[in-house]
C-alpha cells in the first residue's frame, strides 16, 4: 500500500517532469519550425520525422513520463537520435542525398506513427496501473545464489580457456584498440574454431564478474554506511564491464555497463543522481572512443571519402538506429527479393544465430542476406532495421508488426525490473531490459542472437540457483 507521502512525493515529480516534457516540446517544436524555414520544401518529408517526433511522441504519447527504468531511458535516447536528432543533422549535412532514399522517409515516417500510438496505449496503461519501483529492503536476500553463480562460470570459464587458449583472442580491452588492431580482431573472429557454448560461458562470466563485485561493495555500503563503499561498487561494476570487448561487438559494450549501472540505480536509491551522472559519463567516454576508432577505421580503409567527420557519424548512427537509407535499401530488398520468400524464411530469420538449431537453418534465404544483397554487400554485416522483417513476411501495412511486439516487451521488461526486489533478479531484468531495448530497431536475427545467448542462458541460470537454494532451505528446515 502506498503512503500518502510517497503519493506527494510521486505527484511533484510527475509534475516538475510534464513541465520539463511541456518546455521540451515547445523548444523541439521552434527548432523544426526554423529547419522548415531554411530549407526547401523539396525536404519536407524527412522535417515531417522531428516534427511527429515532437508533437505525438514527446507531447501526446508522454515518452518523458516514467523515466526511472532502463527501457524507458535507452528507448528516450533511442528515439531522440532517431526521430529528431538525426533528421535534423540530416538537413545540415548530408541534404545533398536526402531526395535520393525518399521512399525510406516515407516508410521511416509509417514506423514512427504507429509507434506513437501504440506508445500512448502503452503509457496510459502504465499510468492507470502505476505502482512505485520497489525498493530492494532485503536486497541481498539473493546474493549468495549471484556470488556461487559466479564462481561455478568463472571456474567454467578457466576450464575452457586452459583447454582452448586461442578463445582468449576473441576479447579486447577497449582502450587498447587502434583501427590496425580493430581490422586484426575481425579476422581472428572470422578465422577461430570455438563453440557456441564456450563463447556463452566466457559471456555470462564477463557479465556475473562486474555484478558479483558491484554488489559485494554494496553490502559493504549497507554495513558500514560508508561512502567509499558505494564509490567502489560503481567504480569496479560499470568500469569492469564496459572494458573487455567480445570480439567485435561494440554496441553491447556500453550496454553492459549501463545495465549494471541500474542495479547499483537501485539498491542505492539515494545516491540515483551520482549514479546517472557516473553511468552516463562512462558510457559516453566509451562511445566517444568506439566512434573515433570506427572513423580511423573506414577512413584508412577507403581512403579519403566524400564524407567529413560529421558526415562519417551520421552514417555510423543511422546503420545502428535505422536511419533513411536503410529504410530506402529495405523498400529495395522487397522489391528486389520479395519473390524469394518462403515459408521457411521467418524461421530461418529467427534461428540463424541461436546456437544448435543454427546448424539447420538455411542460410541461403535469410531476409538480412537479401537485405545486404540489396545493399551491394557480402554477407551479413549491414543491419538490416526490425521493420524489414514484417516488410518481407507481411507487405507494407503490417511491416511494424514486429516493432510494436518489441516495444510491449520492453515495457513488459521495464514491469519486471520495477517489481523485483532482490539483487539477482534485478540484474537480469535490468540487463535483458537494456539489451532489448537497444535491439528495438535490429532485426529478428540479431534479437534472437542476444536473447539466446545472453538473455536465456542468465535467466535459466537464475532459476536454477533460486530452486537450489529452495531445496537446500527446505531440507534445513527438516
Amino acid at each position: 500500500m502506498q503512503r500518502r507521502g510517497d503519493i506527494l512525493i510521486t505527484t511533484k515529480k510527475h509534475t516538475s517532469i510534464r513541465k520539463t516534457a511541456g518546455l521540451t516540446f515547445f523548444l523541439l517544436l521552434l527548432i523544426v519550425i526554423v529547419a522548415f524555414v531554411s530549407h526547401p520544401s523539396t525536404l519536407m518529408p524527412l522535417l515531417l520525422v522531428p516534427l511527429v517526433y515532437a508533437i505525438f511522441i514527446v507531447f501526446f504519447a508522454g515518452i518523458f513520463y516514467y523515466i526511472d527504468s532502463p527501457g524507458m531511458i535507452i528507448l528516450n535516447a533511442l528515439y531522440f537520435v532517431r526521430y529528431f536528432a538525426y533528421p535534423l543533422l540530416m538537413l545540415f549535412y548530408n541534404h545533398y542525398y536526402i531526395e535520393d532514399y525518399s521512399k525510406g522517409i516515407w516508410l521511416l515516417l509509417y514506423e514512427e506513427t504507429i509507434c506513437a500510438v501504440v506508445l500512448y496505449f502503452l503509457i496510459r496503461r502504465r499510468q492507470k496501473e502505476f505502482i512505485n519501483s520497489v525498493e530492494i529492503n532485503d536486497c541481498f536476500s539473493s546474493a549468495s545464489n549471484l556470488y556461487a553463480a559466479t564462481l561455478i562460470f568463472s571456474v567454467l570459464s578457466v576450464g575452457i580457456i586452459a583447454i582452448n587458449p586461442s578463445i582468449l583472442l576473441n576479447y579486447n580491452i577497449i582502450f587498447g584498440l587502434t583501427s590496425e588492431k580493430l581490422k586484426h580482431i575481425e579476422l581472428v573472429q572470422s578465422s577461430l574454431s570455438v563453440s557456441s557454448f564456450d563463447i556463452i560461458v566466457l559471456d555470462i562470466t564477463r557479465l556475473l564478474i562486474p555484478a558479483s563485485i558491484g554488489v559485494s561493495f554494496a553490502e559493504m555500503y549497507n554495513k558500514t554506511q560508508k561512502n567509499i563503499a558505494y564509490i567502489l561498487s560503481l567504480f569496479f561494476a560499470v568500469s569492469l564491464s564496459m572494458v573487455i570487448m567480445s570480439g567485435v561487438d561494440r554496441g553491447t559494450v556500453v550496454l553492459n555497463g549501463i545495465a549494471i549501472g541500474f542495479i547499483i540505480y537501485k539498491i542505492f536509491p539515494q545516491k540515483r543522481k551520482a549514479t546517472n551522472v557516473i553511468v552516463v559519463v562512462s558510457a559516453a567516454i566509451i562511445v566517444l572512443n568506439l566512434v573515433v576508432v570506427r572513423l580511423i577505421v573506414s577512413e584508412s580503409s577507403t581512403g579519403l571519402t566524400r564524407y567529413g567527420g560529421i558526415e562519417r557519424i551520421l552514417e555510423y548512427i543511422q546503420a545502428y538506429v535505422a536511419g533513411i537509407k536503410n529504410m530506402d535499401i529495405t523498400i529495395r530488398m522487397k522489391q528486389e527479393y520479395g519473390q524469394y520468400v518462403t515459408f521457411t524464411t521467418p524461421f530461418n530469420d529467427l534461428f540463424a544465430n541461436v546456437p544448435f538449431l543454427s546448424r539447420i537453418v538455411d542460410v541461403g534465404n535469410l531476409s538480412s542476406k537479401y537485405f545486404n544483397n540489396s545493399y551491394g554487400r557480402i554477407g551479413t554485416d549491414q543491419i538490416m532495421p526490425l521493420i524489414g522483417n514484417g516488410l518481407m513476411y507481411f507487405g507494407y501495412v503490417f511491416s511494424p508488426i514486429f516493432s510494436i511486439i518489441m516495444l510491449r516487451v520492453v515495457f513488459w521488461c521495464d514491469e519486471k525490473y520495477r517489481s523485483s526486489n532482490d539483487v539477482f533478479s534485478v540484474f537480469i531484468w535490468s540487463y535483458a531490459s537494456t539489451l532489448l531495448t537497444f535491439c528495438h530497431f535490429n532485426n529478428l536475427q540479431l534479437i534472437m542472437l542476444y536473447f539466446s545467448c545472453r538473455i536465456l542462458p542468465l535467466v535459466l541460470v537464475y532459476y536454477v540457483f533460486m530452486r537450489l537454494d529452495l531445496r537446500i532451505n527446505k531440507l534445513r528446515v527438516r
